[in-house]
């Protein structure tokens, strides 16, 4: 029994020191800024694609509202659609217009993209 004891002890360090190293290994990578999501998107069909669907999610939660009588995120004009191209052009006027969004990390996107589509198509 000493030595389940011992190795179960030596077991939980190990699982310990994973739990504890692999967050900070993880960290270590820097996330992308939203100046890299813009750039390699350009050139990335995939990454242009993430930046238009994330566009099309928050025109279905508009659509979403607008069924709920609820006011809208943004008011665009009947019959437009967002492309892809359009979408990216969009944010990347965000990027270019403000050295803040620019350096800001690129899981940020959907939120920027909301405040361009709401500045560009207000309600």
């Amino acid at each position: 029994m000493p030595n389940d004891r011992a190795h179960m002890r030596k077991r939980y360090l190990v699982i310990l020191a994973v739990i504890l190293v692999f967050p900070m290994a993880v960290l270590a990578e820097e996330e992308p800024t939203m100046e890299d999501l813009v750039r390699d998107a350009k050139q990335n069909s995939t990454l242009k694609q993430m930046i238009s669907m994330s566009a099309q999610t928050l025109r279905w939660v508009n659509a979403r509202l607008s069924e709920e009588k609820k006011p809208l995120l943004f008011c665009e004009p009947r019959g437009t659609a967002i492309t892809a191209n359009d979408a990216l052009a969009i944010i990347a006027s965000q990027v270019r217009d403000s050295e803040w969004i620019r350096k800001d990390k690129s899981s940020n996107m959907p939120m920027h993209l909301l405040s361009a589509l709401v500045e560009r198509y207000p309600c």
